[in-house]
């Protein structure tokens, strides 16, 4: 169990990590849709980085050792941070709708002020 946990905390931060980089430094990837995608990578980095060490050691010793305080932090975290992911993903499926079933009129449905309100959201 502590194994495959390591390697799915390992992946989430190397996956998420390698889309953030790629899509920072390549400027042919600087576009409405891959800022959305890049968003999306950011919250599930901060969601493996910070969620899912504490997450972990819960499961594998089945008792909370970090306190009240920070349990409540770290619920309040995980919560906020999957919710966002969760936006995320449906915001993606309508930006690709439009882009399949609309493709003519997508550049003036979704452009940049359209995904920066997506990703505040």
């Amino acid at each position: 169990f502590a194994r495959s946990s390591i390697l799915i905390y390992l992946v989430a931060l190397i996956g998420n990590l390698v889309v953030i980089i790629s899509i920072s430094h390549f400027k042919q990837l600087h576009t409405p849709t891959n800022f959305l995608i890049l968003s999306m990578a950011t919250v599930d980095f901060l969601l493996g980085f910070f969620i899912m060490p504490c997450s972990m050691v819960r499961s594998v010793e089945h008792c909370w050792y970090f306190g009240e305080l920070f349990c409540k932090i770290h619920t309040s975290t995980d919560i906020m941070l999957s919710t966002a992911s969760i936006f995320h993903l449906s915001f993606i499926s309508i930006d690709r709708y439009y882009a399949v079933c609309d493709p003519l009129r997508y550049k003036s449905k979704i452009n940049t002020f359209v995904i920066l309100v997506m990703v505040f959201i």
